[in-house]
Formats: C-alpha cells, sequence, structure tokens
C-alpha cells in the first residue's frame, strides 16, 4: 500500500503517524499533491496510525474532492498554506480541532452539524461559501486575518464555546436576502469579534445572538443590506458585555438592536450608518436594554434613530451625532418611553433634519442639549416632542441650541429645572407657539433668559416651578391664536418672576397666577395688542412680594391688574402705558408711581383698588389728579375715599377732607357727563352744598354765610325802620288812632339787628318777626321774604355739615 501512495502523501503518512508538521511548501509543485482518498484514509487513520497531535501539512494541493462528512477523527486536522482544487465536504464530522490557515477552497465549504473540540480555524482562507448551521465549536471559530468568501457565512444555530473571530475578514458574497453573514440564535461563549477591518458586501444577521462576553466591529464596514433595509440585525440579541460599533465602523443601511440586551455598554462612537430600512430607520433600538452606557458620540446615521421603549441603565450619549433621516411622521429620533438611568447629553455639534420625540421618556440622570440643532418639526409642526417626559436631573437646552419647531412638552416633570439660555426657537408649531410646556412641573427654575429667542409664543399654562421663573433679556417673535406672546394662565411660581427687559410682539398673559416672590417687567418691551385691546394681563394674579412694572416698562396695548393682589410694593415708576391701564380691584401693600406712567384720561381703571401705603409723600392735589385719569365716564368714588382714608390713616385731615371735597364736584362732572338728562335736579341740589359746605366736610363756609346774612337782614330792615316802613303786627296798635307807638311796657320795641336774626335764623324766635312786619310795600315784603329763603336754605346746609348728613363715605 505504501508503494502506491506518491511521495508528498508517503511524507505526510509519516508526519502524520510521528505527531509532526508535514511541510510541502519548499518543493516542486508535482511533489506537493495530495490525492482526496489517500489524504481521506490518513485522517481517519486507515492508512497509518495518527499521533494525537493530528494530522498537519502546509503548503499542499489536493486533487479530488474530498469528503469527511459523517466522520469522527481522533486526533486534531490542520491545513496551512494549502489549495483544494475540488470542494470540500465537512458537515456532520466530529473532529478535536480543524484548521484551514491560508488556504484555498473552491466552492462552498458546508459545516453544518459539525462538531469541533477545539477551535474551529479557517484563518486567511478563500473560498466560496461558509455553511455552519448547526455546528458545534467548543473552542473559538476564527474566520480572519484575510479570510475570504465570495458567497455568504451561514451560522445559524451554532454553538461557539470561546471566541467568533471574524477581524480582517472579507465577505463579499451574499445570500438570496442580501445577507453575508447570517447567525441566527448562534451562541458565543466569549467574544464575538468583527472588528480590524472586517468587511461585508452584504447585511449581518444576528438575531437572537447571545454573546457572553463582548461584541466588538471597531472599524467594520458593511457595504450591504437585505430585504428589509438591515445592514446589521442584532433583533433580540443578549450581549452580557459591552458592544462596539465605534471609530470608523459603518454600515450601508440600519442597524438593528431591537429588544435586545446588552450587560455592558454599546459604544457607537464616529460611526456611520446609512440608508435605512423600508421604514426609514437606521439604528433601530426598541426595547432594547443596555446595563451600562450608550454612546453614539460623533456618529452619522443616515436614517432615523429608535430607541422606543429602550432601557439605558448609563449614560446616552449623543455629542456631535448627526442624524439626517426622517421617518413619515418627520421625526429623526423616536425615544418615546425612553429610561436613561444616566443623562441624555446631545450637544456640540449634535444635529438632525428631523424632529425629536421624547414621549413619557425618563431620564434619571438630566438632558442636556448644548450647541445642538434640531432641523426640523413633525407633522404638527414640533421639534421636540416630550409629552410626560420625566427628568429627574437637570433639563439644559442652551448655548446655541436651535430648533426648527416648536418644543411640546406637555404634563412632564423637570426635577432639576428646564434652562434654555440663549437658545433659538426659529420655527412655530401648529398652534403658535415656540415653547409649550403646560401642565408641567419643574422643581427647579424655568430659564428662558440671556438671548432666548422664540418665534412662537410661550405656553406656561398651568405649570408649577419650585424655583424661578426667568424670561429675561428674551424676544419673543411670535403669537398664538388668541394673540399671546406669552400665556401663563394658572402658573404658580415658588420663587421670583423675572421677565425683565423682555421683547414680545403679542400679550403677555398670567391671568389666576401665583407668584410666591416678586414679579418683575423693568424694561420690557410689550408691542402686542390682542383682540380684547391688552398688551398685558396680570388679572387674579396673587404676588407674595413685590411687582415692578416699572424702569422702561412700555406696553403699547392696555395692561390690566383686574384682582391682582401685591404682598408687597407695586412700583409703576418710570413705566409707559400707551393705551389703558386697569387696577380695579387690585390691592397692594404699597404703591409707588410717577405721573410719567400715567395712562390718558380716561384710561385708568381704579374702580376697587386698595393699597396700604403711599410710598412716597406726594401731595393730595397730584393723588387726586392721579383718581381723575379715570375719567368722567366710567367714574367711581373708590379711589378717592381710598386716598382719604390713607391720609386719615397718616394724621393729614385736612389732605383727606380736601379729597372728598374733589370727589364730591368730579362726582357732578360724572353725573353730567354721563345723565345730563335725569341727574339735573339732583346736581341742583348738591352744587350749593359744594360751594357752601364742602360736601359736607367743610363747614365754616355755611355758618359764615348764615352770619352774613344775619348782619344784611339787620342793615336792610334798619333802613326799612328809617323809612316807617316797619309797622306793629296787631292791628290795634297800629291803628291807634295815628298815635306813635308806645313801645316797651305793652308792646316790644322794633330792633332792626334782631329782627334780621328772627327773620334768617328758623324755627328760633326772639319774638320780633312775630310783633313787626313791613308795610305793604313790594319791595321790603320780597326782602322779607328773600331773607326767610335764605335762612332756610344756609340754616339746613350749616345744620347738614354740621352733622355730616351730606357725608358719604
Amino acid at each position: 500500500m505504501a508503494g502506491e501512495l506518491w511521495e508528498a502523501e508517503q511524507e505526510l503518512s509519516r508526519c502524520a503517524s510521528g505527531g509532526v508538521l508535514c511541510d510541502l511548501s519548499g518543493r516542486e509543485p508535482e511533489a506537493r499533491r495530495l490525492r482526496a482518498p489517500v489524504l481521506y484514509g490518513i485522517c481517519v487513520s486507515e492508512l497509518t496510525a495518527v499521533h494525537s497531535r493530528g494530522v498537519r501539512v502546509r503548503g499542499a494541493v489536493v486533487e479530488g474532492a474530498l469528503d469527511l462528512s459523517h466522520t469522527t477523527l481522533a486526533a486534531p486536522l490542520s491545513f496551512v498554506d494549502c489549495t483544494f482544487e475540488e470542494p470540500l465536504r465537512l458537515d456532520s464530522m466530529t473532529v478535536p480541532a480543524l484548521g484551514f490557515v491560508g488556504c484555498t477552497i473552491p466552492g462552498d465549504l458546508p459545516l453544518g452539524g459539525t462538531r469541533v473540540d477545539g477551535d474551529l480555524v479557517l484563518r486567511g482562507t478563500r473560498l466560496g461559501s461558509l455553511s455552519a448551521e448547526g455546528s458545534e465549536v467548543r473552542g473559538n471559530l476564527c474566520l480572519d486575518q484575510g479570510f475570504r468568501t465570495t458567497g455568504p457565512v451561514l451560522l445559524d444555530g451554532s454553538e461557539i464555546g470561546g471566541d467568533l473571530l471574524l477581524a480582517g475578514a472579507e465577505l463579499a458574497g451574499c445570500d438570496d436576502e442580501g445577507r453575508s453573514l447570517v447567525a441566527v440564535g448562534v451562541h458565543v461563549g466569549r467574544s464575538a469579534m468583527l472588528h480590524k477591518g472586517f468587511r461585508a458586501a452584504g447585511a449581518v444577521m444576528f438575531a437572537n445572538l447571545t454573546v457572553d462576553n463582548m461584541l466588538t466591529m471597531v472599524g467594520a464596514r458593511i457595504d450591504g443590506v437585505d430585504g428589509w433595509g438591515d445592514s446589521l440585525n442584532c433583533i433580540r440579541a443578549r450581549i452580557n458585555g459591552t458592544a462596539y460599533l465605534r471609530d470608523g465602523f459603518s454600515c450601508a443601511g440600519s442597524v438593528r438592536f431591537s429588544m435586545a440586551s446588552i450587560g455592558g455598554r454599546l459604544l457607537m462612537r464616529s460611526s456611520e450608518i446609512g440608508g435605512g430600512d423600508q421604514r426609514q430607520v437606521g439604528f433601530a433600538g426598541g426595547a432594547l436594554h443596555v446595563a451600562g452606557d450608550l454612546s453614539l458620540e460623533g456618529a452619522r446615521i443616515a436614517a432615523v434613530l429608535v430607541l422606543e421603549r429602550a432601557t439605558i441603565q448609563g449614560r446616552l450619549e449623543l455629542t456631535g451625532a448627526q442624524v439626517n433621516g426622517t421617518n413619515a411622521d418627520g421625526y429623526s429620533i423616536e425615544a418615546s418611553g425612553l429610561h436613561a438611568v444616566g443623562h441624555m447629553a446631545m450637544t456640540h455639534g449634535f444635529a438632525t433634519t428631523g424632529a425629536v420625540r421624547l414621549r413619557g421618556a425618563t431620564l434619571d440622570g438630566g438632558l442636556r442639549m448644548v450647541a445642538a440643532r434640531i432641523g426640523g418639526a413633525d407633522y404638527e409642526g414640533v421639534a421636540l416632542r416630550g409629552s410626560a417626559l420625566r427628568v429627574t436631573g437637570g433639563t439644559y437646552l442652551g448655548d446655541g441650541f436651535e430648533a426648527a419647531g416648536g418644543i411640546r412638552c406637555h404634563h412632564a416633570t423637570f426635577e432639576g429645572g428646564l434652562l434654555l439660555r440663549d437658545a433659538k426657537v426659529t420655527a412655530a408649531d401648529e398652534r403658535g407657539y415656540a415653547v409649550d410646556v403646560r401642565g408641567s412641573r419643574l422643581a427647579g427654575d424655568l430659564d428662558l433668559s440671556r438671548g432666548f429667542h422664540a418665534s412662537g409664543a410661550l405656553e406656561l399654562r398651568n405649570i408649577h416651578v419650585d424655583g424661578e421663573l426667568r424670561i429675561t433679556d428674551a424676544r419673543l417673535l411670535g403669537v398664538d391664536d388668541d394673540q399671546n406672546s406669552l400665556h401663563g394662565t394658572g402658573i404658580h411660581v415658588l420663587g421670583d418672576a423675572r421677565l425683565n427687559d423682555l421683547e414680545a410682539v403679542g400679550t403677555i398673559r398670567l391671568r389666576n397666577g401665583v407668584i410666591d416672590g416678586n414679579l418683575g417687567l423693568e424694561g420690557a418691551v410689550l408691542q402686542g395688542v390682542n383682540r380684547r385691546g391688552a398688551g398685558l394681563l396680570l388679572n387674579g394674579v396673587r404676588v407674595g412680594g413685590n411687582a415692578y412694572l416699572s424702569n422702561g416698562l412700555e406696553v403699547t396695548g392696555g395692561a390690566s391688574l383686574r384682582n391682582t393682589t401685591v404682598a408687597g410694593r407695586l412700583d409703576l415708576r418710570r413705566a409707559r402705558f400707551a393705551s389703558w391701564l386697569n387696577l380695579g380691584g387690585a390691592h397692594c401693600a404699597e404703591l409707588l408711581d410717577d405721573p410719567d406712567s400715567w395712562p390718558a384720561a380716561g384710561e385708568l381703571t381704579l374702580r376697587g383698588f386698595r393699597f396700604g401705603v403711599l410710598a412716597d409723600a406726594y401731595s393730595w392735589q397730584r393723588q387726586t389728579e392721579w383718581a381723575r385719569r379715570q375719567g368722567f365716564v366710567d367714574w367711581s368714588p373708590d379711589p378717592y375715599e381710598q386716598l382719604a382714608g390713607y391720609y386719615v390713616s397718616v394724621g393729614d385731615e385736612d389732605a383727606a377732607r380736601r379729597v372728598r371735597m374733589t370727589k364730591g364736584w368730579d362726582e357732578l362732572t360724572h353725573l353730567k357727563t354721563t345723565r345730563p338728562a335725569g341727574s339735573w335736579r339732583y346736581r341742583l341740589w348738591r352744587r350749593p352744598f359744594g360751594w357752601f359746605a364742602g360736601f359736607g366736610y367743610r363747614r365754616w363756609p355755611a355758618a359764615a354765610l348764615l352770619v352774613l346774612t344775619v348782619l344784611a337782614a339787620g342793615l336792610v330792615f334798619r333802613l326799612a325802620e328809617h323809612d316807617r316802613a316797619m309797622v306793629p303786627s296787631d292791628p290795634v296798635v297800629a291803628d291807634a288812632g295815628g298815635q306813635p307807638v308806645r313801645c316797651g311796657d305793652a308792646y316790644p320795641c322794633f330792633n332792626s339787628w334782631v329782627y334780621g336774626a328772627d327773620v334768617v335764623l328758623p324755627i328760633i324766635d326772639f319774638g320780633q318777626d312775630g310783633s313787626w312786619r313791613p308795610v305793604d310795600s313790594r319791595w321790603w315784603v320780597w326782602s322779607r321774604w328773600a331773607f326767610i329763603a335764605a335762612g332756610w336754605v344756609l340754616a339746613s346746609v350749616f345744620v347738614a355739615a354740621f352733622t355730616g348728613l351730606v357725608q358719604r363715605e
């Protein structure tokens, strides 16, 4: 039998029995040839007893088809730099170790059902396709360092006890579905390494893959996609260590980690992900679980990034990443229901062409979008959607952050506050809002300052801010459907609300809000006017500190503080209310204002306004002029009584009386203006009280006029006495035969001064008017009647003023 063997075969037989390498590489081509049947006989120990080290050959040329299928080899089998002229069959074989290093194998290599107790090595080997479904390799499966195929590599259902190595491998062929590597349901006992120049012409299918250690595809390149548009499919994969798809990793289609579990980190820094699947998804991470960080820093994703219902136990890093695709709804990032225990960072060059959806997401470590850009909006014009979003750490969207649509976070929770400093929202949503956080709760500050720029309105209805509200040095250049630039009805701020140096083209509305600290609108320029003509609406607001509507505040439309309560100071100095100002029903502890801040006459509403202290000691004339700015149409006595009460409280009774007298005159002007016909009788009666008694607050004019009237009557009737025009009222005495009247004994003598007092003063009777009367001359009789009438009027005015009957508090 030995004589029938060729020289190379004899050499191999000797080396196999001795357990040494059979090196044929230096021989002539004909001296390196081995026949497949002979090689089979040596491998299965039919021609010679094989040493435990196995059959090892280098540089051989094997002619014929070597078929080792369904065989069991007792010793390892190793081929180095060998050439096989016909395909091999190695399926369902059992071997301690199997190696092909630098070999060339034509056609397909079937290894399905093969069991290798050690390593299975195809390093640097070139072949058609590799089919190893259901195989078991207890050691490493090495398809690396120049391994080349012209067809696919199929590993479905394989069990690999060690590493799966494809570092530097090139898979140039694909199956019918466009996949170059198919490893569905594979278990890798240690690591799967497809790095250091790994390249696949088609997709890589790792569905249901289990890797006990790490998956590394650093610098790997996948040039093709399968029928679904995926380049790397790791759906339901379980990787107990870290997954590295970074530093030059690139693929033409999508990467799918849906429902996968990664025990360490998933690192995709500086990777390139191509055009996406049929749903325009570039990275599919729905229900993905990562025990460490998920990093896509510097990654370039040509389609949509999906992280819906994903759980990231570490940080989610997207710094410098670019997501350039959008789905049918306009989203570039779909992360609804995402839970990240660490922070989510989309900073320093992060950009998308579409919107970002974080609806219902939970970010325990915070959200940072510094110097980032969301370049598109969804079907409702929203660029960042985060309804029911919960952020435990701080949320910072600033320092150059830009959004091409609205930011909508209804009923969200921001445990560390929400900061949009130096941010720009260049477009509004379909409702006109640039930032919409209605119903949200902020455990820190809400800060839209340092040049914040919004092309839409702010929707802050019913939000709760545990810190401060700062919208300072900001520009609100858009309005909602009601012409509001800021809609904050029902807002509750535990700290200060600072809207200083704010510029708004629409109305600022904070109706029924609660601000426990100070409210500041200093230097704000409010150019908007809503349908009711208002530019500033603070109706029903409760301010626990001071309210500063001052120092350059300009309101083009009307300003309403109706029923507002300011526990401290209401400062209106150096403000300009170009239209009307409504303080009806408002309350403040201290009022500061100046004439430059007063609106035009008739544009100030003060009905029910109450203040505790006037901060500056202005004259009563100035303050009544302030009250008169309410005009005489919608006139109210409230501001006068408020002023009078204040002056009484500080001990200035004279100022209080003067204010109340001014109120009386202004009331008559109001009646004459609004009800000239129906009020003339009342005005006719009231004016004498104003002239003679200051409406009951000035008694001495009526008393003085009454005294002067008495003296005038005495003088007139003195003249009547000299004219013999005064005669006794008793006819008997008057007709005493023409004798002169003898007074003193039987009849009182006439005294013109006492008679004048008796005529002028009602009720009081000195006996003169009953005893004497003027002759029946029209002049003297009319004089008596005139003095009687004047006496009644003046006495009535004096009595009414003295008793306070005409005072109306």
